[in-house]
C-alpha cells in the first residue's frame, strides 16, 4: 500500500510519521485534530479494505480488543472508515515491538522475560476468560515500553486481534482453508485444523519465551513444511543448551508450555508465567503450575505474621479466637430474611437483581452504625466477600472475611484506629488489599492472603495519607492526600511508578484501559494514562463529587448533595445529562450491565441502564450505604445501615 503523507487527515486524525507497516496495514503516528492526543492509527490498504474477508477481520480486531478490559490490553479509542479507508486509533506507547527489541538486545535477561511474560500471559487470560483465542501470539504482537520510574520497569501490551475468534467455533484455519497464524509461533491443533482454546495461545507464548531467553525462535527450519512437522512431531527444544547460565528447571517450563497435546500445557497463560517465575527461584516445581506467587522468596509463614503485627499493627482473628480490639469474632448465623422482611440494620445482604428478592442475610457484621466517620466498602472476589469498616465510638477499623456462597463469618482483621484515610478494597490475584497500615511511620496498603487470612507484606506510600486503591489488572494504583499517584506490581509489590497529579485523587476507578480519579475540589474527573501516569484530560463535572465506577457503558460520577449520577465516554470525555437517583446516594458499582447506586435513606438500590439512562428503583426498604457486584453469581451484595447503633 502507498504510504498515507504527513499532515494527511483521516477520520479526524492528521498523520504526523509512519511507525511501522505490516502485510495488511500501516501504522502511523497521528494527533486527534480536536482532542489533541497522540495515537497509533493502524491503516488499512484500500486494495485490502474491498477485499470482504480482510474488511471483516480489521473489524472484528477493532471490536475484539476493545471488549477486553485489561492493562496489557492496548485500548482502541475509535475504529471507522473514510473513503474506503478502514482504520483503528489505538494508545499510542513510546516504545518498540518484542521482535524489534530481541533483535537489538538479545537474549533478554530471564528475570526480564518474566516480568513481561507474566503481563502478556494477564492479557491472553482476560482473553480466555471471554471465550476468544487470539491464534497469532508472538514477539511482533507485543508492544514493550519502559517506566520513568528509577529503576525503569518494562510495560508489556498484547496488541493485533485480527486473527482471534471464539474458542466455541474455531479452527486452526480460516473459512477458505488458509492458516491463520505465524509459523514459528503456531501451536500444532492449528496445523491439523482442530478445535482452538486458550492452551493453543500457551504454546506459542512458550515459543516467546524460548525466543526470549536464546535469542532465536524454537524450531529453526529452511522451509515452510519442516517448520510444521517440527511443530507437531519434534520436542520442545533446550533453552539450557544453548545458553547453560540458564537454570535448568526453565527447560521443564518450555517442554511444558509446548507440549504437543493441549491437555499436557499449563491450563492458563498465567499458569505458565508463574513457573517461569518459580523456576528462575528457589521454590515449586514447574512441572505442576504453583501458586502465582511461588516464584517468590517469602520468609516463613509465621515469621511473616511476626513481621506484619509489629510493623503495621494489624491483627488476624479466626473465628474462634478475640481479635486485640475492634469486632469481635463472633461468627453471624446468615440466612434467607422473612419474604416482605426488610434486611436487618448492620448487616451485608445478597439479592438478585432480577427479581428485587434477598436471597442471603449476614446479621451484623459490625462498623455500619449511622455514625460511622467513613463509608464502609464491600468487594468480592478470590472466593469470598470482604467488608471493610471503621465504625464509632472508638472501635477500631476491621475488615471481615466472609465466604462468598454461604455468607459465613470466616475471620476479623484489626486495624489500628487513626492511621487511615479511607476505606478502600482491592481483590484480585489471590491478594486482598486495603487501606490501613503503617511501615516506618509512614502509610502503608495492607495485604492478606485471602485463603489463609494471613497477612502478606504491605506497600509502603512515601507521599501523604493514602485516599483509595484500585487495581487494573495486575498493578495497583494508590492515590495520596500529596497529589501523588503510585504505581505498584501487584504480585510483588514492588514499586512501578510515582506521577504528580498536582491534584488529590479522592476517588479511582479503573476501567476502558484508563484510570479515573476524582478533584472534588476542581469538580473534575482526571483521565489518567496507567503507564506513566500522564493526566490526559480533565473533564469538568458540575456538583459534589463523591464516588466513581468505570466499567459497562463507560464511567459513573456520584453526586451525593443533588442525589445524582452521570455517565462519562471514556472514548470523548462527553459528560452525559444528570441522572436523578435518590435522595442521598451513598455508593455506586458498575457490573452486570447496569450502574448501581446505593441510597442511605429511601432505601432503594437504583439500577441505571447505560444506554438508555433511566434509573429503575429497586426497594429493599432499608438504607444501603455500600454495594458490590458479583459477576459471577450474576447477584449484587449490599451493606445496611445500623440505624440502631
Amino acid at each position: 500500500m502507498s504510504e498515507v503523507p504527513p499532515h494527511s487527515e483521516i477520520g479526524g486524525y492528521r498523520i504526523e510519521r509512519l511507525i511501522g507497516r505490516g502485510g495488511m496495514s500501516a501504522v502511523y503516528l497521528a494527533e486527534h485534530a480536536r482532542l489533541k492526543r497522540k495515537v497509533a492509527l493502524k491503516v488499512l490498504s484500500p486494495e485490502l479494505a474491498r477485499d470482504e474477508r480482510f474488511r471483516e477481520r480489521f473489524i472484528r480486531e477493532s471490536e475484539l480488543a476493545a471488549s477486553l478490559e485489561d492493562p496489557n490490553v492496548l485500548p482502541i479509542y475509535e475504529a471507522g472508515e473514510q473513503d474506503g479507508v478502514l482504520f483503528i486509533a489505538m494508545r499510542y506507547l513510546d516504545g518498540t515491538d518484542l521482535k524489534t527489541l530481541l533483535e537489538q538486545e538479545s537474549p533478554l535477561e530471564p528475570d526480564r522475560v518474566a516480568v513481561i511474560i507474566g503481563q502478556i500471559a494477564s492479557a491472553l487470560d482476560a482473553a480466555h476468560a471471554k471465550g476468544l483465542v487470539h491464534r497469532d501470539v508472538k514477539p511482533g504482537n507485543i508492544l514493550v515500553t519502559r517506566t520513568a520510574s528509577s529503576p525503569p520497569a518494562d510495560l508489556a501490551f498484547l496488541v493485533d486481534f485480527g486473527l482471534t475468534k471464539r474458542a466455541t467455533s474455531d479452527s486452526g484455519l480460516t473459512g477458505t482453508g488458509v492458516f491463520a497464524g505465524t509459523l514459528s509461533y503456531a501451536a500444532p491443533e492449528q496445523f491439523e485444523g482442530g478445535p482452538l482454546d486458550g492452551r493453543t495461545d500457551v504454546y506459542s507464548l512458550g515459543c516467546v519465551v524460548f525466543e526470549c531467553l536464546t535469542g532465536v525462535a524454537p524450531f529453526r527450519k529452511e522451509q515452510d513444511a519442516a517448520l510444521m512437522h517440527a511443530h507437531l512431531h519434534e520436542p520442545p527444544p533446550s533453552a539450557t543448551a544453548l545458553r547453560p547460565d540458564l537454570p535448568p528447571a526453565i527447560d521443564g517450563v518450555v517442554a511444558r508450555a509446548m507440549a504437543k497435546r493441549p491437555d499436557q500445557r499449563y491450563p492458563r497463560a498465567g499458569d505458565l508465567a508463574a513457573a517461569l517465575r518459580a523456576s528462575l527461584g528457589d521454590g515449586g516445581s514447574p512441572e505442576a503450575p504453583a501458586p502465582r506467587r511461588s516464584g517468590r522468596r517469602w520468609l516463613p509463614i509465621a515469621a511473616v505474621v511476626a513481621v506484619l503485627v509489629l510493623a503495621t499493627g494489624i491483627a488476624v482473628a479466626t473465628l474462634g479466637e478475640d481479635p486485640p480490639s475492634g469486632p469481635t469474632s463472633t461468627g453471624p448465623n446468615p440466612s434467607a430474611p422473612a419474604p416482605g422482611q426488610p434486611p436487618p440494620p448492620g448487616s451485608v445482604n445478597r439479592f438478585d437483581p432480577a427479581t428485587g428478592a434477598v436471597t442471603l442475610t449476614v446479621p451484623d457484621v459490625s462498623g455500619l452504625e449511622a455514625t460511622a466517620v467513613v463509608d464502609p466498602s464491600l468487594a468480592v472476589g478470590e472466593g469470598g466477600l470482604w467488608a471493610h469498616t471503621w465504625p464509632p465510638r472508638g472501635l477500631n477499623p476491621s475488615l471481615i472475611a466472609m465466604d462468598e456462597t454461604t455468607g459465613a463469618v470466616r475471620g476479623v482483621i484489626a486495624i489500628p484506629a487513626g492511621i487511615i484515610g479511607g476505606t478502600a478494597l482491592a481483590v484480585a490475584d489471590r491478594t486482598v488489599w486495603f487501606t490501613g497500615g503503617v511501615v516506618e511511620a509512614v502509610d502503608a496498603v495492607s495485604r492478606i492472603n485471602p485463603a489463609t487470612l494471613e497477612p502478606l507484606p504491605p506497600v509502603r506510600v512515601d507521599d501523604g495519607s493514602v485516599t483509595d486503591i484500585v487495581l487494573g489488572g495486575e498493578v495497583l494504583f494508590v492515590g495520596s492526600t500529596a497529589g501523588i499517584l503510585t504505581a505498584f506490581d501487584a504480585l510483588t509489590g514492588d514499586e512501578l511508578m510515582q506521577a504528580d497529579l498536582d491534584a488529590q485523587p479522592d476517588e479511582l476507578a479503573f476501567g476502558a484501559g484508563w484510570l479515573w480519579a476524582l478533584d472534588p475540589l476542581a469538580n473534575q474527573v482526571m483521565q489518567i494514562d496507567p503507564a506513566d501516569g500522564t493526566v490526559v484530560q480533565r473533564i469538568d463535572v458540575s456538583g459534589n463529587l463523591k464516588d466513581i465506577a468505570a466499567g459497562d457503558g463507560g464511567v459513573w460520577v456520584l453526586d451525593d448533595l443533588a442525589g445524582t449520577v452521570v455517565q462519562i465516554d471514556p472514548e470523548t470525555g462527553a459528560v452525559g445529562d444528570a441522572i436523578r437517583v435518590g435522595p442521598a446516594p451513598s455508593a455506586i458499582a458498575v457490573g452486570l450491565g447496569s450502574a448501581w447506586i446505593t441510597d442511605a435513606e429511601d432505601g432503594n438500590i437504583y439500577r441505571v441502564d447505560p444506554q438508555r439512562g433511566s434509573p429503575e428503583p429497586i426497594d429493599l426498604g432499608a438504607p444501603l450505604i455500600a454495594v458490590a457486584v458479583d459477576e459471577a453469581t450474576g447477584s449484587l451484595w449490599v451493606a445496611v445501615l445500623d440505624t440502631e447503633g
